[in-house]
């Protein structure tokens, strides 16, 4: 069993792949990554980066984390 994923987006993408394995948040700094699981209904956490602040996440309602340390430690506050 693959334990990794071959492509960012569609088939063989990380978001496939979270959904065969029953994951249903995704944390990325990717756009596509993140719009790809936004559209197919996981919970996004967007991580900015110097070029992508994720704004249309934002108008969504959606936080957008500094980094993944942020980002992990949110996650965690919110528990099981």
């Amino acid at each position: 069993m693959e334990h990794f994923c071959r492509q960012r987006c569609g088939g063989g993408g990380k978001v496939e792949y979270a959904l065969k394995k029953g994951i249903d948040i995704a944390i990325d700094d990717n756009s596509s990554i993140l719009w790809e699981a936004y559209k197919k209904g996981l919970w996004v956490m967007p991580i900015a980066t110097w070029h992508e602040d994720h704004s249309y996440f934002q108008k969504q309602g959606v936080t957008v984390y500094n980094d993944f340390v942020e980002a992990a430690q949110a996650l965690i506050r919110m528990g099981p």
